[in-house]
């Protein structure tokens, strides 16, 4: 089983990051997940039962102050792991589960997405 749960949050304005803050969070919450999983699915495959499994954040659903760099990574991850659950889907050697947590306040806000599955 591989678990993608990185994550780095820096909460502060968008303007007030540093080029390579938004850089460094881009490559620890989006593209860890998939470049270990492009290494790792080889190997689950031949194990015959694998799983990847990647932890979102309720963020990537709701547009709030000071987590945009946060956020946007979170659901390209979010939007990644989805994509590879349908291209998965009928190969039963390995499945793929997005979690995401979120609070009923996330529910009640205007504009926002609730994701059930």
């Amino acid at each position: 089983m591989e678990i993608n749960n990185a994550g780095v949050v820096t909460g502060k304005q968008f303007s007030e990051h540093e080029v390579s803050q938004i850089t460094s969070t881009m490559q620890i919450n989006a593209l860890a997940p998939m470049y270990l999983t492009h290494a790792l699915l080889p190997q689950l495959g031949r194990a015959g039962k694998g799983r990847v499994l990647t932890m979102a954040s309720a963020a990537a659903l709701v547009s709030n102050p000071n987590m945009r760099v946060y956020a946007v990574f979170k659901a390209a991850a979010m939007s990644w792991s989805g994509s590879l659950r349908l291209e998965r889907e009928g190969n039963a050697t390995v499945a793929v589960t997005t979690v995401s947590y979120y609070e009923e306040y996330y529910l009640a806000q205007p504009g926002t997405l609730s994701l059930t599955r």
